[in-house]
Parts: C-alpha cells; structure tokens; sequence
C-alpha cells in the first residue's frame, strides 16, 4: 500500500496490533480490579443484640427467609447464627460479668440494636497491622484461630467495634474449616 487508500501485506499486522493494543487496554483494567478484589476485605458478618433469640431468629428466617446456621452459647452470652448463604446475621444475647467485658456495656443485658460488623480477609497480621497504623486499637480475640469460628476484635477511632477474620463466619460464601 503505498498510495493513500490502498492495503498492503503490512498493514494488517499494524491494525492487527493496533486492536490488541486496545483490548488490552480494555483488558488492564479489569485485570487490575480483579487482583484488588482478590485481597479487599469483604463485609461478611453483622451483630445485633436482641432480648430474644428464639423469637427474633423465627422473625429473620420468616421475613427474609434466611437460613440458621448455628447456636453457640458462651459465659459471654448466647447467639444465634443465620445466613443468606453470603452474610452471617449474628443474634446476640450477652450475659452479666463475661458479657460486659466482651460487649463493652457496663450491663450489656437488656441492650438492643445494632452491635458490631466483621470483614473476611485473606492476611488476619497484615489486616491488623493496616488496622493499628489507620488508628484502630485491639480489642480481643474471641475463638480459637486455628479453628473456625475465629474473630480478631477491634475498636476504630471513634470506638466502633468491628471484628477481622481469615476464615470466615458460619454459612458465609467464604467460611473456611
């Protein structure tokens, strides 16, 4: 193609690199995203303190149709595990003494509404060292880590109690064993 208009042999790899040239700018972005995505904490659990757990997990499980995952009762209190296959709805109960400590209220019985939040990360020492350097202060450990129900507590800068942890939360989408 030497005339304006007209192909030759060349031009077709300089158009064929062209358009690579443009899907992988296309391509980058999405691949960039995917690796963020792949180390961003996920909100995966979500506490709320109830005067009864038998009732308000019926009301859950009627309304919103989600599923019981599980019951622990602790000297720190009850709970009652239910889940939409993805997020785990944590009804709490704290009790007096154990209960007080771990909920951060003087007389943690007859408290309701919302308590904590926790996010599923793949790096529970990375995490908390982004944690404490953002201004977020250790809480306690609640579980035994090298088993399942495991959560790193935290409290952010305003006080906020959150939890981390690496293997997830009963009937959540990424629980581990």
């Amino acid at each position: 193609g030497g005339e304006p208009g007209e192909t030759g042999p060349g031009d077709f790899g300089v158009a064929l690199r062209h358009m690579q040239g443009m899907l992988w700018q296309g391509v980058r972005p999405l691949l960039r995203r995917a690796r963020e995505e792949d180390t961003m904490a996920r909100l995966r659990h979500f506490a709320v303190c109830v005067n009864d757990l038998e009732k308000a997990a019926k009301f859950y499980e009627t309304v919103f149709e989600l599923k019981r995952a599980g019951r622990e009762d602790l000297d720190i209190g009850s709970a009652i595990y239910l889940t939409d296959g993805v997020i785990n709805l944590a009804l709490l109960n704290f009790s007096a003494g154990a209960g007080a400590k771990a909920s951060d209220m003087s007389d943690p019985r007859g408290f309701v509404g919302a308590h904590h939040f926790g996010f599923q990360v793949d790096d529970l020492a990375d995490a908390q060292r982004r944690i404490e350097r953002a201004g977020g202060k250790f809480f306690f450990d609640l579980g035994d880590e090298r088993h399942g129900n495991f959560e790193r507590k935290f409290k952010d800068p305003d006080g906020v109690i959150f939890d981390i942890s690496q293997r997830g939360w009963v009937g959540t989408d990424g629980a581990k064993s």
